[in-house]
């Protein structure tokens, strides 16, 4: 059947409402799906390698493992172990060298592991790590000390292994390692501090061994 024109003309004109109304309704879609996307990480021309990498540098300073299982930290030098000064848990007691004493709880570190590879050692009985002692101000010669765990990196290690089992313990925050100030063979009371690196013309004291604590 043929209709009249006038009613030909307004079924063409309701048919290119209805098409302009869901062609509108599709690119909001589209548009709300891009709005959506653009909020996601970009892969961009690197590839999802590349978002790995920002991720991973993004949770670089975030603590991935805290140590169950407490370890003892021996001088090279002596064969004393780090250990809190009296026994002392408080914030600001040294951390000096002493003989092996099993059960002294100020010998027994948890070492924790953040995702960059750095470490820190915390104190198996209290919440607080080793810290550098006026961390503000610290340099060669600074002493260690027992401080609040934070994720600060003057608290952070980075681990140098050497190939008889032993570490150089280099600062996450200065060019300076952890070691045995004044070379001292006494494995008692031995001052543990910062120092440069390698510089031990008497003697391996800025090298370590981590055994398990023996309580």
């Amino acid at each position: 059947m043929r209709y009249p024109w006038k009613v030909r003309r307004w079924a063409l004109v309701v048919g290119l409402v209805v098409i302009t109304a869901v062609a509108v309704a599709g690119m909001q879609s589209h548009f709300a799906g891009q709005a959506h996307i653009s909020r996601q990480p970009r892969t961009g021309a690197a590839g999802p390698g590349h978002v790995e990498a920002v991720v991973v540098a993004e949770a670089a300073s975030r603590l991935i493992a805290k140590g169950t299982v407490p370890y003892a930290i021996e001088s090279m030098m002596n064969g004393g172990l780090f250990s809190t000064d009296r026994n002392a848990f408080d914030n600001d007691t040294y951390i000096d060298t002493w003989h092996r004493t099993p059960g002294l709880a100020g010998q027994a570190w948890l070492i924790d592991v953040y995702s960059d590879g750095s470490i820190r050692f915390r104190a198996d009985k209290a919440n607080k790590c080793i810290d550098v002692y006026r961390s503000n101000v610290a340099g060669a010669g600074s002493r260690l000390v027992l401080w609040d765990c934070n994720d600060t990196n003057t608290q952070r290690w980075q681990i140098r292994s050497r190939l008889n089992g032993t570490a150089v313990l280099h600062s996450a925050r200065w060019d300076l390692c952890l070691n045995q100030l004044g070379a001292r063979k006494d494995p008692d009371r031995g001052e543990i501090g910062l120092w440069r690196c390698g510089d031990a013309p008497n003697g391996p004291n800025d090298v370590w061994l981590l055994t398990p604590y023996k309580a």
